[in-house]
């Protein structure tokens, strides 16, 4: 799988002409191989709020996924934006956790579901607040609320 994907995501990186490099990180993040992009034009990758780098993940995953014929559990970070992201959504989460255990909901701002589940993931445990998704479309959001 490693091999698979480190081809089609070089390939890609070419065919785009950016000034990136790709390599194999040594953890595992979830389960799932990381490969990191680094590099002077690093930031095209990672695109408005994330959403060139979404979609490159999503390509490079489909494209593994059909060669191989099963399910390619790949993380592609550019110079760990998505490590950093999920911090943030961390610190997100636990501070409308704060204001929800004083009584007072708090909804966050519009997510991707993936972010949204980093954030129901990172409350699962406090036995003050609740999670909940609210919204349509691109205005899904997520709602802390005290218990």
């Amino acid at each position: 799988m490693e091999a698979t994907t480190g081809e089609i995501l070089g390939y890609l990186i070419a065919a785009m002409n950016v000034d990136v490099e790709a390599y194999v990180l040594d953890e595992l993040r979830d389960g799932s191989i990381v490969f990191e992009i680094e590099g002077a034009d690093a930031g095209l990758l990672i695109g408005r709020r994330g959403e060139t780098l979404r979609d490159l993940q999503f390509i490079v995953r489909m494209l593994v996924n059909r060669q191989l014929k099963q399910r390619a559990n790949i993380i592609i970070d550019v110079e760990r934006y998505q490590l950093r992201r999920t911090q943030k959504l961390h610190t997100i989460a636990e501070s409308a956790a704060r204001a929800a255990s004083r009584g007072r909901a708090r909804s966050l701002d519009p997510m991707t579901p993936e972010e949204r589940r980093i954030v129901h993931i990172a409350l699962s445990d406090n036995p003050e607040v609740v999670t909940e998704s609210e919204g349509q479309g691109s205005e899904r959001h997520v709602v802390v609320k005290p218990r």
